[in-house]
């Protein structure tokens, strides 16, 4: 059993922000990382995936329209980026989840710039 002087320090990082437009993916963004998890039957077969912000290089964000979908792209080294989207789209609410996907890069890219200052 511990003794009365150990301490334990838990830290636990809460939800920053979160991307819940994707039709296949959820995008979750936490202060050192961005989770990526299967949402509904189009995410069945897409996994969890975790990037560190500190790995990633870019976030891009292609808008949809009326006649394509759009997605949120994460580049990190040794993955494929086709498998780091989230992707979104619809026939109502387009410019409500564009602007969903340009304030979750701005976040993504406002955390890298942080960490790299430290």
């Amino acid at each position: 059993f511990p003794s009365h002087d150990t301490h334990v320090i838990y830290i636990c990082f809460m939800v920053k922000d979160e991307f819940i437009d994707g039709i296949d993916r959820v995008l979750k963004v936490y202060e050192d990382r961005i989770e990526l998890l299967p949402k509904g039957i189009m995410g069945i077969g897409t996994g969890n995936e975790t990037f560190f912000i500190k790995d990633i290089v870019s976030v891009s964000v292609r808008e949809c329209s009326f006649i394509s979908s759009g997605y949120i792209q994460i580049s990190v080294p040794g993955t494929k980026e086709e498998n780091n989207r989230v992707i979104f789209g619809g026939f109502v609410n387009r410019s409500k989840m564009n602007a969903n996907a340009q304030r979750v890069k701005s976040l993504i890219l406002s955390l890298k710039s942080n960490l790299a200052k430290q």
